[in-house]
């Protein structure tokens, strides 16, 4: 037995679709301005001519060259540890042929990358320790 549908009921289904589809490409976004206060009160708008212009934030550039530098300092202080942990050899490191004690290359290039680290925090360091220093 088959089931006979309505031609209305088709008709119906297709506009029904229809509706959805231009209600859903008829809305848009709405940008939304939000500016917050000296004294913490956020307010929002949806007008841009009356919202406030963006206050230039933020902090001194010595300020910022001391973050700078704190943290170039950070960075070399782990670099120096994460070499002093990865002294000694790693599990399959080893060479399997050679005796006791002898590495394989992973080991020499492990090595490498470890003091390559240290080297390039280092550099950053020096860079960024006078830059409070210098007048601009």
């Amino acid at each position: 037995m088959t089931i006979r549908h309505h031609p209305l009921s088709e008709s119906a289904r297709r506009s029904c679709i229809a509706l959805m589809l231009c209600a859903a490409t008829g809305a848009s976004a709405q940008v939304i301005y939000k500016h917050v206060d000296e004294l913490g009160r956020v307010s929002f708008t949806d007008r841009p001519e009356i919202a406030p212009l963006p206050r230039k934030a933020g902090m001194s550039r010595v300020n910022a060259a001391r973050v700078d530098t704190a943290e170039a300092a950070r960075r070399l202080a782990d670099a120096r540890l994460h070499r002093a942990q990865g002294e000694g050899p790693r599990p399959g490191e080893h060479d399997a042929g050679a005796g006791i004690g002898e590495v394989n290359h992973r080991y020499w290039i492990r090595q490498e990358t470890l003091r390559r680290d240290v080297e390039l925090a280092l550099v950053r360091w020096n860079e960024t320790r006078g830059l409070h220093l210098v007048p601009r």
